[in-house]
């Protein structure tokens, strides 16, 4: 079985980040169901301070071994985007 692996990257400012995370956390679980995404690590970012970061799923789904956020992932062409 091929493993599907994706990497969500957030940045926002909020003045409720408790809340804010919690619909984060919600949303990935939510996504990661309905696109069938094997693992996920998702780091918000505020004024260059990583103020949530978490992996999600498995790395190896035959397995049950689950991500880490030193996971290493296929980013391929992805990374063009991010400067």
């Amino acid at each position: 079985m091929k493993l599907k692996l994706s990497i969500l990257i957030l940045l926002f400012s909020s003045f409720c980040y408790e809340q804010s995370l919690q619909q984060i956390d919600q949303l990935i679980e939510k996504e990661m169901k309905s696109d069938q995404v094997a693992a996920i690590v998702v780091a918000v970012i505020d004024f260059g301070e990583i103020v949530h970061l978490r992996a999600n799923g498995f790395r190896d789904l035959e397995k049950k071994t689950k991500a880490s956020i030193n996971t290493p992932f296929h980013i391929a062409s992805v990374s063009k985007t991010v400067l």
